[in-house]
């Protein structure tokens, strides 16, 4: 890369400094193109491994340089990348500072894991899905409560690709947004990108639902008759809130 004053290479950490940042390095992707990607892949992998705010202006960062379809790619395999290098550091260091810093997060996980080893991956698309754990523990804390590692690897791959879609679209519009708190709200004002990301998202949630259950020719009568491949109604109502979250956006969509 040419010799210049890259004073504006820093980690963002407002919406002031991410379009200053956009603003340079518009001129360097054309040019640039792999330098600038391996760059940031670099830099969006040590966050995630060292789990360093900022992320979300990261993702925001590639909608605008990159693109919707690139942009994915892009922010899904950089986090996969990163929650998984995270995985392993815990693996070696971790131990004392999960059980320092979310104690009780931590015995909530494990009796979770422990109750549904059999449908693991299940429960990590679940936990992606949903904000019911932070994806900083998830990421530190899978190893410690003995997560397979392709368990989460998959879990972390497909789990995350409806808010990498949400974040780097909203990345187009980097101009117009006034505070992080926009992201949902432009998403939002545009009904065929709500609709679709809603859509994608219900449909990965009835695979984790169904994935490492009983057959699909069983239904839904596992649950209701027993047997050891039965999920239990946590399942059950996941999957039937993402039947009926489908069901509205192809109302709305007239499909």
């Amino acid at each position: 890369m040419p010799s210049s004053d890259y004073s504006f290479l820093k980690l963002p950490r407002t919406l002031e400094d991410l379009q200053i940042l956009r603003d340079n390095l518009e001129s360097y992707t054309s040019d640039y193109t792999a330098q600038v990607l391996v760059g940031y892949c670099m830099v969006y992998i040590f966050m995630q491994t060292f789990m360093i705010p900022g992320t979300v202006f990261m993702s925001l960062l590639a909608g605008s340089l990159f693109g919707v379809f690139r942009g994915v790619a892009l922010v899904v395999f950089a986090a996969t990348a990163g929650a998984s290098s995270c995985y392993f550091l815990s693996k070696l260091i971790g131990r004392p500072l999960v059980f320092l810093l979310w104690p009780d997060k931590l015995r909530f996980f494990q009796a979770q894991v422990a109750k549904r080893r059999e449908r693991l991956l299940n429960y990590m698309l679940f936990l992606r899905l949903t904000p019911t754990l932070p994806n900083t523990f998830i990421n530190f804390a899978s190893p410690i409560v003995d997560v397979p590692y392709h368990i989460f690897f998959l879990g972390t791959l497909i789990g995350l690709i409806p808010a990498a879609y949400i974040t780097v679209r909203a990345g187009l519009a980097l101009g117009q947004l006034q505070s992080i708190g926009q992201v949902v709200e432009l998403h939002a004002t545009r009904p065929w990108w709500c609709t679709w990301t809603r859509i994608l998202s219900a449909a990965i949630s009835i695979m984790a639902a169904w994935l490492h259950g009983s057959d699909m020719q069983d239904g839904l009568s596992a649950p209701f008759y027993g047997g050891g491949r039965g999920r239990d109604m946590e399942d059950v109502m996941w999957c039937l809130i993402s039947l009926v979250g489908i069901r509205q956006e192809l109302k709305f969509v007239n499909v």
